[in-house]
């Protein structure tokens, strides 16, 4: 990674850290739902305006032929608005396949998510989520199908509310990349 890019990282990393301990001390009135991380797919609900809520996490995958190591990656959203936010997931990788590593930035994605029409009593909410996908080295490296570097996923996203769960669909362009 060249050093204005590892300048950049370390200043985002920084300024999200920094912003943990505020956003952890913020409580959530809201009642408790069953809901899937954004990494496979999203609901219509936006962040509270004002709120920044970052997570960190860190995954291992294993296979027959090789391995995965994420980590440390970071996502972090922020509301804007009540019917608005954004977001950003960066991270590190380090794959192992038979003879081949590599090492690097992972895939990246950054967004927004706009609340287009609020669930009703018989109207399901629906958002758009335009996303900019950018993929990591080890994506790219050595995959004669890889896409471009950079993508442009444009999701729609339909969700209905009955007692504590939540039903949505997400749909739109998924790349090489787990949008």
């Amino acid at each position: 990674m060249s050093s204005p890019a590892r300048a950049v990282a370390g200043a985002l990393f920084l300024l999200l850290a920094a912003y943990a301990v505020p956003a952890g001390a913020q409580e959530i009135t809201e009642r408790h739902r069953v809901s899937a991380p954004i990494a496979f797919y999203d609901d219509a609900d936006v962040t509270p305006a004002g709120t920044l809520a970052v997570t960190a996490y860190a995954a291992y995958d294993r296979l027959q032929a090789g391995q995965d190591v994420s980590g440390p990656s970071t996502y972090f959203s922020l509301g804007l608005h009540p019917r608005c936010s954004v977001f950003g997931d960066v991270g590190r990788v380090h794959s192992r396949f038979e003879q081949f590593r590599l090492g690097g930035l992972s895939d990246s994605y950054f967004g927004g998510k706009i609340l287009l029409l609020r669930e009703g009593r018989l109207r399901p909410a629906l958002a758009a989520e335009p996303i900019l996908e950018v993929l990591g080295q080890p994506s790219l490296a050595d995959n004669l199908l890889a896409p471009n570097r950079v993508n442009f996923v444009q999701t729609l996203i339909a969700q209905k509310t009955a007692e504590s769960y939540r039903f949505y669909y997400m749909a739109g362009y998924l790349t090489r990349g787990i949008v």
